[in-house]
């Protein structure tokens, strides 16, 4: 509604109640009314304004921070054009090899800057799982406040490595706190046989009987086909979703893990909308909860196949 629209809403709503207080209070004198109707333009148009202060002083905020940030980067900035002014002047001409470096260092992150600028994605090396605490902070704000993760498992890969550990360890502590609200944790065995064994057994004994966490089961197979009917890039091994403020595809594990985080809505709903779509299927199931051990978290960073 524009403006004009809105303040003619008003006055005609500060009318016509005094008008309609005949019907509840006949004897009302029309100073009782015209006081009444100019209380409750001046009522509204102080929540208005209180609205609007508290509009401004949000954007005044982030305007502040953005500026923070900025200055942060420019000081960066500053320092790389004033000490590469320094180098430059021993470089042994257009082929030295400090020259090179640099120019091709640049120039990397020229490019990665305009690829999250365009397409708010991020390619990173084992960055999430050295800097735990500032992706948990992405729940700060988040009115979800649920870690959804794809867990693929199979007897070639081990099921705890140190970053697994870590990352484990450090979402829990989160949960703990509250900055995560629920853990939905969806386990995609390679087999259905490997639900009978008992590390899959401890695992979801874990799961199933500890507090602010959830989970399902489902055959690879099965996963897979879903991918296939949504559409869904395959060329990534599993994903997190940190609410709707993040989304992490992994791309590869080993020695380095590599993938992309991406900020951008219309990604993260679409695989949020899959994740669900899995986890409320009939293929995806809970394991038989009676028949499943107690066991801490510490218990469960320890089993190997």
């Amino acid at each position: 509604m524009n403006s004009r629209a809105y303040v003619i809403l008003k006055f005609v709503v500060s009318v016509l109640v005094p008008f309609l207080l005949k019907f509840i209070e006949p004897n009302a004198t029309i100073s009782t009314k015209a006081i009444l109707g100019i209380g409750i333009f001046l009522g509204w148009s102080s929540i208005d304004l209180l609205t609007i202060t508290g509009k401004l002083l949000a954007a005044h905020k982030r305007e502040t921070e953005l500026w923070e940030m900025e200055h942060s980067v420019e000081t960066s900035l500053n320092n790389i054009r004033k000490h590469y002014r320094e180098i430059a002047k021993d470089f042994f001409g257009s082929d030295d090899l400090f020259k090179d470096y640099f120019e091709r260092t640049f120039s990397a992150l020229a490019d990665d800057l305009q690829h999250a600028a365009e397409k708010k994605e991020l390619y990173v090396k084992d960055y999430h799982f050295q800097n735990t605490d500032r992706l948990l902070s992405a729940f700060n704000g988040d009115q979800t406040g649920i870690l959804r993760y794809v867990w693929v498992i199979s007897k070639t890969d081990p099921l705890f490595d140190q970053k697994w550990t870590h990352y484990c360890t450090q979402i829990d502590e989160g949960l703990k706190k509250g900055v995560i609200k629920e853990i939905r944790a969806l386990l995609v065995v390679a087999d259905s046989g490997l639900r009978s064994e008992p590390q899959i057994q401890q695992i979801a004994g874990f799961y199933a009987h500890t507090k602010g966490y959830q989970y399902r089961t489902i055959d690879q197979a099965a996963y897979n086909q879903v991918q296939v009917d949504q559409c869904l890039e395959q060329q990534y091994i599993d994903f997190g979703l940190y609410g709707r403020r993040y989304i992490y595809r992994t791309i590869s594990y080993g020695e380095e893990t590599t993938g992309r985080f991406c900020k951008d809505t219309a990604v993260i709903d679409r695989y949020t909308k899959f994740f669900d779509i899995v986890w409320g299927s009939h293929s995806a199931m809970e394991l038989d909860k009676s028949k499943l051990p107690k066991v801490k978290l510490a218990e469960v960073l320890s089993v190997k196949w």
